[in-house]
């Protein structure tokens, strides 16, 4: 199934931005977006815009269960609740994140803010692309085992209970 994927929340005019969201509530699909990566960008896109990036999104309206949002690593505690209450899904890149150097995402606050929680590998323009390797599979023996799993991977390990066939709808 396609989603509409315009880009970066960063780049991103209002009106291309709405009109990405009507067309995959047109076509019944989902929308995903990149969005708060690293602080360069969370800064740049506040200076310009007044606004945080999640709080921008929630202002066009264009935020809910059928939405996605890539990296989401510097969030304040109002964008954390926004997504909480609007359902949006934020796919963690553990590999990406750390390959880039974006930073650490705060897995842990926004599980118990109530946050629903992806993995993902950030496509092709990164290191991995190996969802066994982003999930913290290390062998056959865990395969055997696919409702426990570890999301994080070196310095970034925290405990998540995260159902992986559940998230796949990401």
């Amino acid at each position: 199934r396609v989603w509409c994927g315009p880009g970066n929340a960063m780049y991103l005019s209002d009106g291309l931005f709405a009109a990405a969201s009507d067309l995959a509530r047109e076509c019944e699909v989902g929308l995903h977006t990149h969005c708060s990566e690293n602080l360069h960008e969370v800064s740049v896109f506040t200076s310009e815009r007044s606004i945080e990036p999640v709080t921008w999104l929630a202002n066009l309206n264009v935020l809910g269960p059928e939405v996605s949002l890539a990296h989401c690593v510097h969030l304040s505690d109002d964008e954390v609740a926004v997504l909480a209450d609007t359902g949006v899904h934020v796919v963690h890149n553990p590999i990406s994140n750390s390959y880039l150097g974006s930073g650490t995402m705060p897995l842990r606050r926004y599980l118990d803010a109530g946050v629903h929680i992806a993995a993902g590998t950030d496509g092709s323009a990164v290191y991995a692309e190996d969802m066994f390797e982003v999930t913290g599979f290390r062998g056959k023996e865990e395969i055997s085992r696919p409702y426990e799993f570890e999301i994080e991977l070196t310095s970034l390990r925290q405990d998540a209970e995260l159902d992986p066939l559940l998230e796949s709808k990401v």
